[in-house]
């Protein structure tokens, strides 16, 4: 029989030989694989979805989302982490952000977090990021978009205007 720090050494390390698995709308079904020589059967029943709170934001603003943990399985998730970050249309990552959870329990969980744009944030299509996993169960990348935009109204004060008298 496999003991807990067995199998957690065959997901981590990457001594498993993956016999087959199913992925199905951001969560894993039957994952099994050979750990000592052993198959080893995982069913993992959970999804995560982003949700920005709006299509179009400007520069200093603060991108809200929901992030929607559904945990579909019999028992809670344990040990999970969840990351969140912004990225920018180079690709460039802003706001990283990493929490760790003991235990995430049954159903819908929904988490609101935030992250401030940087003033030096380019124009153009942004993502709000969201990676999710456990010890057990492997990594969920889920992303929404949003546009950042020009603030349409720009006032500009001049200090000492020039005057041109003739």
């Amino acid at each position: 029989p496999l003991d807990l720090e067995q199998l957690q050494l065959a997901i981590f390390e990457k001594t498993q030989r993956i016999i087959s698995s199913e992925i199905l709308s951001g969560y894993i079904k039957n994952y099994e694989f050979y750990c000592n020589k052993t198959s080893v059967s995982i069913t993992a029943y959970y999804d995560v979805i982003v949700n920005v709170q709006k299509d179009v934001y400007d520069k200093k603003d603060v991108v809200e989302a929901d992030i929607i943990i559904l945990n579909k399985g019999d028992i809670p998730d344990i040990d999970t982490v969840l990351i969140y970050y912004l990225t920018d249309s180079l690709g460039s990552k802003f706001g990283i952000s990493r929490e760790q959870f003991q235990e995430v329990p049954i159903g819908r969980n929904i988490l609101n977090r935030n992250i401030k744009l940087p003033v030096n944030a380019l124009y153009g299509e942004w993502r709000f990021n969201v990676e999710y996993y456990t010890l057990v169960q492997p990594t969920i990348f889920v992303y929404d978009t949003f546009s950042l935009r020009e603030s349409l109204i720009s006032i500009k004060t001049v200090k000492n205007p020039l005057r041109i008298t003739m």
